[in-house]
């Protein structure tokens, strides 16, 4: 219990990079996070947002999870995945693999969790995994991991209908073309 206490905290310190995202704007995205919903007994839309870091080098998924606890520092308890712009070709490279794998299994109904790649990012890596709910839905399972491990219980899950829309939305990163309306700072100071 102790070691899950430890590893717990360490992805919690290797997300703080995510801090200084709420000084900023959050901003509209077409992705949407799925999270697994144990009354219903299956994996259900969640509100997702998006945050740019200040030096627009950090793009910020924030998915509101079930039963959202306020912490002990008074935010409310979420789930995010930060992405660095210099890792957006290892990105699109591992759901490019995805969707490949996805087109096969969805024809001949396989079903499979399997790691697709670890993606470095500067404090902690991103995990990439295909996660099959059954045979005819498949997520991309994304995953914070520090010191070589990974916590998949506070993973993101993308069905194969929004993984489209994530590697769109990693595109627009990349090139520089997505963000808060900049005008927000001068409309209201």
């Amino acid at each position: 219990m102790k070691i899950r206490a430890a590893l717990a905290t360490m992805v919690v310190l290797a997300g703080c990079q995510t801090a200084t995202v709420h000084n900023s704007n959050r901003f509209s995205t077409d992705v949407q996070a799925y999270e697994f919903n144990s009354v219903a007994s299956q994996f259900m839309a969640r509100p997702t947002f998006a945050y740019l870091s200040q030096d627009k080098q950090t793009l910020i998924l924030e998915i509101d999870i079930y039963g959202r606890r306020v912490t002990e520092y008074g935010s409310f308890e979420t789930s995010a995945i930060s992405f660095q712009r210099e890792g957006v070709p290892e990105y699109l490279a591992a759901i490019d693999k995805f969707q490949e794998w996805e087109a096969v299994a969805a024809a001949d109904g396989d079903m499979f969790t399997k790691e697709i790649a670890k993606v470095k990012g500067v404090q902690s890596s991103l995990k990439f995994a295909f996660h099959s709910g059954n045979e005819r839905n498949h997520y991309l399972m994304l995953s914070t991991c520090a010191v070589g491990i990974c916590i998949d219980e506070w993973a993101v899950y993308l069905p194969a209908s929004e993984v489209a829309d994530l590697k769109m939305l990693l595109k627009d990163f990349a090139a520089g073309n997505i963000g808060p309306d900049q005008t927000i700072d001068q409309k209201y100071n």
